[in-house]
């Protein structure tokens, strides 16, 4: 509604009232809270209100009479000046970030369960008793998932960065810093002899010593790896002719030789080795396979393969 004058207070008010007992002899009262002037306070005798600085003056806290008041008359103070607000408790959901006062909050509003705190204006700090876990953790903000988190892992000594989906994408070793990313797509297969190839194409051996495949993109049926993601990879494909057996060492991306001309095994050398190296751009689910000569009479005596996402 509208009004004329000093906008109203929110909230209810109500001005403190200090009953005093007077003995005939005392001049000096203590009040029960702090007063700047005496003009804040309204003092009344025997229901008659005294007039400031001439019958009482105020010093913080105290209260000195000119006179002392006699005793047993009514006596007490009214402050008038400072009120206190009744409680009013705001609704749900209804406290605003402009209501708040910037830096109001402290750490002793905060969770107590982790020490942190800002240092200075630029760093924010996550500590944890020794052999503790610190962790940052971040959620999606509609729907309060869990979608990643920066963990300092104490018993361990390592930094790990890890998401939803990986717990442990990236790990920092505290002491070396040294980095490692245990899910990095990468493989390595081999085999002996022809056994491991189906005409001129390597399929490996899942049973062959050496063998891993992380992501599981490689296929020992078809001998082809995939690329789960976009980007630059390193293939490797060694063998070892048998025989005086020649060979060409083929790598091939999505059904076509990559490398013209490719690493070749001449004739006359028997366990002669052959390596292809190169680093590929690949599209998620693009494929590469490695080709030898696949003729009769052209053995083979070894077979290593290997790749690794680079980035």
């Amino acid at each position: 509604m509208p009004f004329i004058g000093k906008s109203p207070t929110a909230g209810f008010s109500t001005i403190v009232k200090d009953d005093l007992t007077a003995d005939g002899s005392t001049t000096a009262f203590t009040l029960s809270k702090q007063v700047a002037s005496a003009n804040d306070i309204a003092v009344f005798v025997g229901n008659v209100r005294q007039e400031p600085t001439d019958a009482y003056s105020v010093s913080g806290t105290t209260l000195t009479m000119t006179a002392a008041p006699a005793s047993g008359i009514n006596f007490y103070v009214l402050h008038i000046a400072g009120t206190l607000e009744s409680s009013v408790i705001p609704a749900d959901n209804t406290i605003s970030t402009a209501k708040i006062q910037n830096n109001a909050i402290s750490g002793a509003k905060l969770d107590t369960t982790v020490d942190y705190y800002r240092a200075g204006t630029s760093e924010f700090m996550i500590g944890s008793d020794n052999g503790g876990t610190a962790q940052l953790t971040f959620y999606e903000a509609n729907t309060s998932t869990k979608e990643g988190f920066l963990k300092y892992d104490g018993l361990n000594n390592k930094v790990v960065l890890g998401t939803s989906g990986a717990s442990d994408a990236m790990e920092i070793a505290r002491d070396t810093g040294y980095i490692t990313k245990p899910n990095q797509p990468s493989f390595a297969a081999g085999g002996n002899g022809n056994s491991v190839y189906s005409g001129e194409y390597f399929l490996g051996d899942n049973t062959y010593g050496n063998r891993f495949d992380v992501g599981n993109n490689y296929n020992y049926t078809n001998g082809r790896f995939t690329a789960p993601i976009a980007g630059k990879y390193l293939i490797i494909y060694t063998a070892i002719a048998e025989n005086n057996a020649s060979h060409f060492v083929n790598i091939e991306k999505n059904g076509a030789n990559y490398v013209t001309p490719n690493p070749y095994l001449n004739y006359g050398l028997s366990y002669q080795p052959g390596t292809n190296v190169v680093i590929l751009d690949l599209a998620v689910n693009d494929y590469i396979r490695f080709k030898r000569r696949g003729s009769s009479g052209y053995d083979i005596y070894m077979t290593y393969v290997a790749g690794y996402f680079l980035g």
